[in-house]
């Protein structure tokens, strides 16, 4: 619309029916494994803090799906809890930590964009973590991913 911008959002809000172009970014567990003080996983070298073991999980997706290597605080949804995303993320996998999701289970989905048992992660969440603003990420997930049309 011309002119249109964030001082007049609310007056289209109500006429539009604007839906998300992307309604979520899915991805599977893929690998579950402990991790323990003197082990090394991933590109960055994550380490746990001495005499921890962590359970970690892969995930199938990476930076060569249009998300870029570091994530500040990133984290993915699995059954509904938050999974921190550690280390660096490789170019087609990603490390989370699942010490708090004790329930996760091999073939599980994991959201790094969408909704998922009563928690979110949206687009400004993920423009957040990876520092871009949301119209430059967006279009680097979208052109990286594989398309589900509903």
């Amino acid at each position: 619309m011309p002119g249109y911008n964030s001082r007049y959002r609310h007056r289209y809000a109500a006429t539009l029916a604007v839906r998300p172009v992307i309604r979520s970014i899915e991805s599977r567990v893929i690998q579950i494994k402990d991790l323990a003080s003197d082990m090394c996983m991933g590109y960055g070298g994550f380490d746990p803090k001495p005499g921890q073991t962590i359970r970690t999980a892969v995930l199938p997706i990476g930076f060569s799906g249009g998300f870029p290597r570091l994530l500040k605080d990133g984290y993915v949804l699995l059954r509904g809890k938050r999974a921190p995303i550690i280390g660096l993320m490789s170019m087609e996998h990603t490390l989370v930590d699942v010490s708090e999701v004790p329930e996760v289970r091999h073939g599980d989905t994991a959201i790094l964009l969408g909704e998922q048992d009563g928690a979110a992660i949206t687009a400004p969440d993920l423009a957040r973590m990876t520092g871009f603003e949301i119209i430059d990420i967006m279009p680097r997930l979208a052109r990286g991913l594989p398309r589900t049309y509903v």
